[in-house]
């Protein structure tokens, strides 16, 4: 660690929950059927738009992140930045109309698009070594157990209306007292000096943002399919219509808890495999996707989602940390923000191309989609190795 007064746990808590909502952008996709009934003359399109906007509008938001903690600092950013997202995510609970609604998913993505690259940053610039890993794994953990938290809160809102619901994002109102609390403040003279250092993008961490690109495009099919695999599978499984929903649900829990857990551990995983450590977490999303794409059971896709929901909390964590480190003092904001984007992007094409593609050529849209997941992700896991293997040798020279 940099700094003492950064050592202490309630720093450490406060460092960590800049990231609790950071996954929440999809803990209120279940309320689209009901949006949908109230806006009528609103076409289907329409409708999952204001849930796809999401992932578009954050790529150029995520640059924004940058010059906003160059001008003030990585406090005020985190506190901007987790402000911004509860108010424009309870917003819609004020909202009647669809454009206003478009308009306020528009401002929570960006604030999102923000909120990323800063939470990272604040472990990469404050942090080093092993510490600095361990709080990148409890910052994975912690946006997998907000998004969790709020998917709960929304489904215990939604009983009243749609509307209602979207008052989960108040949660982030403790987050934030607690962050202005308890989370340290740079010092000024330091700030004053990096803020001078231009950033200057560099092969590790293009090198990142490419990774994270292809990654993040073949590996969305197993999140944004479970429910609808689930559903064209359902007689195979031996389910009941009614019970499908359900199974998907438990489903898409136990590959949060999955990354979760990972989180927890992340720096004991990277201390074992150690170069080999992201090679692995992409062969664990290879291997889940290919157990799910072959599976005519249940229990073999839990075993799948489990496998990638290890492989989500290993991946892109490994990535920022080697951005971070990639990018000098006061720039890792912009390194860590452009591996990002990266992310996004392949979060944002990847339904919109390969959900084209299974449509058009195959019967079982969402099997297929798993098989081409698994064959990309065995592309990106053989490039990863061989990296891993010429980080091993010059390691060992």
């Amino acid at each position: 660690m940099k700094d003492n007064k950064r050592m202490n746990w309630t720093a450490i808590l406060a460092v960590v929950l800049v990231s609790f909502l950071r996954q929440s952008t999809h803990g209120t996709n279940s309320l689209l059927a009901d949006m949908a009934k109230s806006f009528p003359e609103v076409s289907a399109s329409g409708i999952q738009l204001l849930s796809s906007i999401v992932g578009l509008v954050t790529i150029p938001a995520l640059f924004l992140a940058a010059p906003l903690v160059k001008k003030m600092s990585l406090k005020r950013g985190a506190l901007i930045a987790v402000g911004a997202v509860t108010i424009t995510g309870a917003l819609p609970y004020f909202i009647h109309s669809y454009p206003l609604m478009l308009a306020a998913r528009l401002l929570f993505a960006a604030s999102i698009g923000i909120m990323n690259p800063i939470s990272a940053s604040l472990i990469t610039e404050w942090y080093e070594g092993e510490d600095q890993k361990r709080l990148m794994g409890y910052r994975t953990a912690i946006s997998c157990l907000g998004s969790v938290v709020v998917s709960l809160i929304v489904g215990q809102l939604a009983v009243y209306n749609w509307n209602t619901a979207f008052l989960a994002y108040l949660v982030g109102v403790p987050v934030f007292v607690f962050i202005a609390l308890f989370l340290p403040n740079d010092s000024r003279k330091a700030e004053e000096k990096i803020a001078k250092d231009k950033f200057v993008l560099n092969k590790a961490i293009i090198i990142e943002m490419v990774t994270l690109f292809f990654w993040m495009y073949f590996f969305s099919v197993t999140s944004i399919n479970i429910s609808q695999f689930v559903a064209q599978n359902r007689e195979a499984f031996g389910l009941a219509s009614e019970a499908v929903a359900k199974n998907a649900s438990y489903l898409s829990s136990v590959y949060m808890l999955s990354s979760f857990l990972t989180g927890l551990v992340f720096t004991k995983i990277t201390h074992v495999c150690k170069e080999y450590s992201q090679a692995v977490g992409i062969l664990l999303c290879c291997a889940g996707d290919l157990l799910i794409a072959t599976t005519n059971n249940l229990p073999q896709m839990f075993i799948g989602v489990i496998m990638g929901g290890i492989g989500l909390g290993i991946v892109p964590a490994l990535s920022f940390v080697k951005a971070g480190a990639a990018a000098s003092r006061g720039n890792k904001t912009m390194g860590i923000a452009v591996a990002t984007a990266g992310m996004s992007l392949g979060a944002f094409l990847s339904p919109n191309t390969i959900t084209r593609i299974t449509t058009a050529y195959f019967d079982n849209q969402r099997r297929a989609s798993y098989i081409i997941g698994t064959i990309g992700l065995a592309c990106v896991f053989i490039v990863k190795l061989i990296e891993a293997l010429k980080e091993s040798k010059k390691a060992k020279a």
